[in-house]
């Protein structure tokens, strides 16, 4: 069963989009809005419901990759 995630931080935020200008870009906002949330560091509700219908991937479950798992024989 997969957890919707429903709440992001500015930090993961940023990782995703390369900057918070790339952000507000995306939503279609002020530079200034967006760095707003990064003073107070919260992204409001609203513009993470947003987020998710633009840009779903970034919600999703990060899984590890099978190659990374390496199993040593005892």
């Amino acid at each position: 069963m997969t957890k919707k995630i429903d709440n992001i931080s500015i930090e993961e935020l940023e990782k995703r989009a390369g900057s918070m200008y790339k952000v507000a870009k995306i939503l279609g906002l002020s530079v200034v809005a967006a760095y707003k949330w990064k003073k107070k560091n919260k992204v409001p509700a609203q513009r993470i419901k947003s987020l998710m219908l633009l840009k779903p991937e970034w919600f999703e479950p990060i899984e590890e990759k099978v190659e990374d798992k390496v199993e040593i024989p005892a």
